[in-house]
């Protein structure tokens, strides 16, 4: 019902910013539908400029300094689910001249990662919460950080502090996901039974199957041991829990699905199934 409003102030104001920039966020945040966000708040951009200025030539008029932070936030958010890292660092830079928020260090060091200035982000991220930027977000990206860099206890230590914050907040939203990434930990260490505590416990928490990973992970470790029922009733359930959001697209995971089944049907020896889910996987657009 909202969606729909927001549309028709579209129609009814449609060099107000504001209808795009709602749209923008409810298509980033509820339905992760990115390419269509970014094209909202690209719109939103363009009339905000046009009524209050912008941060670029200095003509900002100072009363618009909230939702200008807003809108760069979302902005450099849609730009990292679109894989544009240098213009979502670009975007966090012009944030981080005129404003801060405690989200702001764990966004800016992923994106220095995924850059592959990996040094840069570990200092990003260390720094951040020196300056009391958020816990549990922070401490999981430095977390990620160190496991790349080969330095796995304090990788595990830092997952440990992200998931004891979320646990703070009353369990949070996002505890599933510092929990699978101790989980991946665990496994490249070789402690599987440690691995799979950790990934059943993600699957189990309300967010468990707000990622696929947790359950792809688990999947992965009893194909690895041909428990092979169990890696299809791990991929069922995920899409038994997914498909109960009812507005989230299930593109984001429908590759994955087909490549994880036709792993399976090839060590059951159902080659041409296997096939069939392969072709399917390689056909699709993850």
């Amino acid at each position: 019902d909202a969606r729909a409003q927001l549309q028709k102030a579209v129609k009814l104001a449609p060099e107000d910013y504001r209808p795009y920039l709602f749209l923008g966020q409810y298509y980033l945040a509820e339905e992760a539908l990115f390419r269509l966000a970014y094209r909202y708040l690209l719109s939103a951009e363009k009339r905000f400029e046009k009524k209050f200025g912008s941060d670029r030539d200095n003509s900002l008029k100072p009363g618009a300094w909230r939702e200008h932070a807003r809108l760069l936030a979302l902005l450099a958010d849609a730009k990292l689910n679109l894989d544009k890292y240098e213009k979502a660092l670009a975007t966090l830079d012009r944030y981080g001249k005129r404003y801060w928020d405690t989200w702001y260090p764990g966004q800016s060091s992923w994106i220095l990662m995924k850059l592959r200035r990996l040094d840069d982000a570990i200092l990003e991220a260390q720094s951040g919460l020196l300056r009391g930027a958020e816990p549990s977000k922070t401490y999981n990206a430095l977390g990620i950080f160190l496991s790349v860099k080969g330095q796995r206890k304090l990788s595990l230590q830092a997952f440990a502090k992200s998931i004891q914050a979320e646990l703070k907040m009353g369990g949070g939203s996002q505890i599933a996901t510092p929990l699978n990434n101790a989980g991946e930990v665990y496994s490249e260490i070789f402690q599987d039974d440690l691995a799979e505590a950790s990934w059943l416990k993600a699957l189990s928490l309300p967010d468990g199957c707000d990622h696929i990973l947790p359950s792809l992970n688990l999947a992965r470790m009893y194909i690895d041991q041909l428990r092979l029922f169990r890696a299809e009733r791990v991929l069922n359930d995920f899409e038994a829990c997914f498909s109960s959001h009812s507005l989230r697209s299930d593109t984001e995971h429908r590759t994955l699905l087909a490549l994880f089944r036709g792993r399976i049907a090839l060590r059951k020896g159902e080659v041409d199934k296997a096939i069939e889910h392969l072709s399917k996987a390689a056909e699709q657009r993850q």
